[in-house]
Order: structure tokens, then sequence, then C-alpha cells
């Protein structure tokens, strides 16, 4: 049987099947606008792989705009027209797992509904891809009310270039189920947006990956992680921006910008800005360890920011490599549960920054390193320590040819507790105390004494007066 043309007006809803045809078009002049409780514009039987390009309207006030119940695909609009309209009350377009589904989206898939827990743009219950707008099409728009796009596949990719939305006020912008892939515009296309409000983007069952460019922002700010920037709950990657955009942001207007559990290490890769803006908020937050890199030699102005700039939890030991600025309006810059490594600047790039209420707080039971050639300090009115390093470590804090290097603290530039400690010094430490090797109780049952060595060829100074201690070294 062949395709069906829909080149005008008609209020019957389209079946394909095996019988009647498994493929329609409808051209610009055509439209079907379906008016019955949970009916479908255009609707494909279980079984068949149905194939829709529409050019003109599909409608569905009270169900789905476009329902193909086992697999196919779905094309709304093109190069030469961003027109194309597909909506739904319940769902714009809804594909089934008998196979893989496919949209293209050069102009609106929307549903329509605007309160409870129904209404998303696109449900893709099996694997495939969803590609909004594109090069030459940045104004494509796929909207919904729970969800702008949810996915339960496996194996699901995202690419847009327009604008994906969650509006209610849960909402996502993308849910992706059992993990998969976004990018979000490109290097050239940076205008691309998925907002939603609980979360922007969230991913679940799987490891995920998201390359953004554009802006991925939640605006809620209500409850308990709403307003999340980027949540994957089984571990991840994402990239935000790139060293020729650092316009790209990921930003989480009620609680964390990038969030990352799971039982394995991730990474961030930051170019941009990436910012928890709640009163919770953290910049980044990665439950088991993993690697954040904030900017490179070709981008200085990357920013991670939060009530904590990054957060390290879980048995993972982790590396931070900063070239831009990581900051914290009421806690630690980078916090460390289980320690690791941070580099911060390079010799080549003093202006890296590292600061907050507190600096860095390294925890765990292994020694940890830092490398610095930019500045590290606590500005916080509790008068904290900069450098914070619970279970001993190395730090160098510039080199023989860098004496720009600064550790500035309140109460201590820089603190060594528990295990050893050696300080290589070329630039400036500086706090009430300089540098510290103290003590602290461990369970209430033993002492932990740090010791530890400081070579110095720069400074390290007391900003306490004549009073101040430079260098303290063992109990008290």
């Amino acid at each position: 049987m062949s395709d069906i043309t829909i080149s005008s007006a008609t209020t019957a809803g389209i079946a394909l099947s095996a019988a009647h045809g498994t493929g329609v078009t409808i051209t610009q002049t055509g439209s079907v606008d379906v008016a019955g409780r949970l009916g479908s514009a255009v609707y494909a039987v279980l079984g068949v792989a149905g194939t829709v390009v529409n050019m003109g309207t599909l409608s569905a006030p009270a169900g789905y705009g476009v329902h193909l119940a086992s697999d196919g695909s779905v094309a709304n609009g093109g190069a030469g027209d961003t027109t194309a309209l597909i909506s739904g009350a319940i769902y714009g377009v809804k594909i089934g797992n008998g196979g893989p589904g496919t949209v293209v989206n050069d102009g609106t898939i929307r549903s329509t509904t605007t309160s409870g827990n129904l209404g998303e743009g696109i449900k893709l219950l099996g694997d495939g891809s969803i590609t909004n707008g594109s090069a030459t099409d940045q104004s494509a728009l796929i909207a919904g009310y729970k969800n702008g796009i949810e996915a339960n596949g496996t194996a699901v990719s995202v690419a847009n270039f327009g604008h994906i939305a969650g509006i209610g006020s849960s909402a996502y912008g993308l849910y992706l189920r059992a993990g998969g892939s976004l990018t979000n515009g490109s290097a050239s296309y940076t205008a691309a947006s998925v907002t939603g409000v609980s979360k922007g983007i969230e991913a679940t069952v799987a490891y995920t990956q998201v390359i953004n460019f554009g802006t991925i922002l939640a605006t809620g700010n209500t409850g308990s992680g709403m307003g999340r920037g980027v949540g994957l709950a089984v571990g991840g990657s994402v990239v935000n921006g790139s060293a020729s955009d650092t316009g790209a942001r990921i930003i989480g207007d009620g609680a964390s910008g990038v969030y990352i559990k799971g039982t394995s290490a991730s990474t961030v890769t930051n170019f941009g800005t990436i910012a928890g803006l709640g009163a919770t908020g953290i910049g980044v937050a990665i439950r088991q360890g993993g690697t954040v890199v904030n900017g490179g030699a070709g981008d200085m102005l990357a920013t991670i920011t939060g009530k904590k700039g990054i957060e390290f939890q879980g048995s993972v030991r982790s590396a931070v490599s900063n070239y831009g600025t990581i900051t914290a309006t009421n806690a630690g810059a980078i916090d460390m549960e289980t320690g690791g490594s941070v580099v911060n600047g390079s010799a080549a790039d003093h202006a890296a920054r590292i600061g907050g209420y507190r600096g860095i707080v390294f925890g765990g039971a292994a020694a940890s390193t830092l490398t610095n050639y930019g500045t590290i300090a606590a500005t916080g009115s509790g008068l904290l320590p900069a450098v914070s390093l619970l279970a001993g470590g190395a730090v160098t804090n510039g080199s023989a040819t860098d004496h720009a290097a600064v550790i500035a603290g309140g109460s201590t530039g820089l603190l060594v507790v528990a295990g050893s400690g050696m300080i290589v010094n070329d630039g400036t430490i500086s706090g009430n105390t300089g540098i510290a090797f103290t003590q602290q109780a461990a369970h209430a049952a033993a002492m932990l004494v740090s010791a530890g060595t400081v070579v110095n060829a720069g400074t390290i100074a007391s900003t306490a007066g004549s009073g101040g201690i430079a260098i303290r070294f063992g109990a008290g």
C-alpha cells in the first residue's frame, strides 16, 4: 500500500498500518486536527514502523500529536519550513519500544497541557535519536509541561541546536531515564538551550555524557534538589564549552550546577561557567570522586561557583586542575572528602584563583598534593585556613622562577593536621599563622599529630602583627 499524503485540512486522524500504508506526508497546506479524548492526529498501530513527514500542522488538543505504538521516525519541518507544528495535550510525539525511534525537528513539537503530571514534548520509550534544529535552524522548539523530552532507552542520543524546555513546576528539560548522551549546540552555534524548573537535565540508571556549548538551566528554588542544572545519577562526563566557546553556561538556580552520583569516578571539564546559585548550591558536586578541569592554557576565564565551589565525596580520590576561577560563598572552594590532588594555574598562568569562605580542604586517610602558581585564599569571617591537609601531604607554592604564587588564609595560610607535610615555598604563604603543623582528636581516642618540613625561598608571614607566628610546629 502506498503512503498517505495530506494536503488540506481534516479532522479525521490518520491511522498507519500494513494494510493502509505505513507512512504519511502532511504538506504545508495540510493539517490534521483531532478533537477526541486521547485521540491522535497520526497513529501507527502496534508492529508497524511508522514514518511521519510533517510540513504542516498536526494537532490533538486532548490526546497525542503523533503516536507510533512500536517504532518509526518523525520529521517535522525542514530547512525551508520552520513553521511546522506537532502538538498534543499529553504528548507532542510518543514512540514505543518496538525498535529504534527517530525524531528530527525543525519546527515546533509541544505538549499543550498546563497542569497535572502529564505533558511531554517527546516521549521515547525505546532507543533512538532526537535532533532538534540544525546549523541553519536555531529556532526549533520541543516543549512540555512535565518534561521537554523523556527517553527510556539505554541507547539514546539527543542533539540540540534550538530550544528544549520543561515548563511545569517540577519539570525537567531533558530526562534520560536509562542514560545516553546530549550535545547542546556546537562551538559555532552557542544559542542552544535546555531549560527546566526542577532539573535542566536528569539522567538515571546508566552512565551519561553531556556536551554543552550553549545554556543548560534549571530555574526552580523551592525544594531539595530543585533547580539543579545537570544531574547524573550513575556517573558520567560533562563538558561545558570549549577553548573557543567560553560563554557556555550550566546553571542551577536552586541547587547544584552539576551533581553526579554513581559507583565510579566521573569527569567534568569546564571552559565557561558552572554555577550552583541556591542556598545549598554547589558548583560541581561529585559523589564518588573523579576529575574536574576548569579552563585551560587558552581559557583563564572559566568559572565554577556556588555555596561550595567543588565538592567530592566517596571512596575515590579526586583531582582538580584549575586555570580559571573556583569560588565559594559560604564554604570551601574545593572540598575533597577522600583527598587527592589540586593544581592551580601554571608557570604561564598566575591569574588562576581558588577562594571562598574557605579555600581547599583535603580530607581522607592518605596524603594529598597541591601545586599552586596562582592565588588560593580564605576570605570568610571565621578566620579559616586557605589550605587544610587533614591527612598530611605535599605543597609546592610557586617555583624558582615564579614568586607570584599566593596562599592567604584567615587563621592559617596552610594547616597540616595529622600525617606529615612537605612544604616547598617560592611564593607567599600568610595568615594569622603562616603555616601550622598541629594535632586533632581522632574519634576522642587518640591524638593525630602532624610533623613536617618547610623549604622556603619565598615569604611565609603572619598577619597578626608582633604576636604572630610565621611557622608553628607540633602540638599547640
